[in-house]
């Protein structure tokens, strides 16, 4: 039972933490565009008030908070409803054309995007493809594969006259023939 409750924390755990990497990359887009606009950025939180911890560099306070679902960032002039009017100064959100305002909203779930697809094509490049080398059947019991008389370590050699040299191979052929059966020529092992 302990066993099952630290795993659940653990598990907990991991989940605040890639959400945290997918909040910070999120709010991170509002923040760069923002910045590069010119807009003034008063404060760039991961997680909800209340503040657990934070400091000031320049003009942004940067906090963590303790509400972790989520995240936020504090842009100049974008008021909350019933809070103040904005002064119109040039760095502040109002102030900027509408094609910069809709980059610095439109920045966030791009960067989530752009974030996706870097981590796919490092995962990918890094493992490729899963092809196991190795047509080598471990039949289950009562399976059809059984059933067909394989043996654990038979070695697929061609699914109906056509050579399979991995299990990628080995289920695209199997697959083409689930309607009529297939006949393999198998490698005892």
């Amino acid at each position: 039972v302990l066993a099952s409750i630290i795993d659940f924390f653990v598990t907990v755990g991991y989940f605040l933490i890639a959400l945290g990497v997918l909040v910070f990359v999120h709010e991170l887009g509002h923040f760069l565009v923002a910045k590069r606009a010119g807009i003034r950025v008063e404060r760039f939180s991961l997680g909800y008030p209340p503040k657990m911890v934070g400091f000031q560099w320049g003009e942004t306070e940067y906090c963590l908070s303790w509400v972790p679902f989520g995240g936020y960032v504090k842009v100049a002039g974008m008021a909350d409803v019933g809070e103040e009017e904005t002064s119109g100064a040039p760095w502040e959100f109002p102030s900027k054309s509408i094609a910069v305002r809709m980059a610095v909203i439109a920045a966030g779930p791009l960067m989530n995007f752009l974030f996706a697809f870097f981590v796919f094509a490092f995962v990918y490049g890094a493992y490729g493809h899963d092809t196991t080398d190795s047509t080598t059947v471990t039949p289950i019991e009562e399976s059809i594969a059984e059933a067909a008389g394989l043996l654990h370590g038979d070695v697929v050699l061609e699914v109906d006259d056509t050579p399979v040299d991995n299990s990628y191979e080995l289920l695209v052929a199997l697959e083409a023939s689930l309607t009529e059966g297939a006949l393999l020529k198998v490698q005892r092992g």
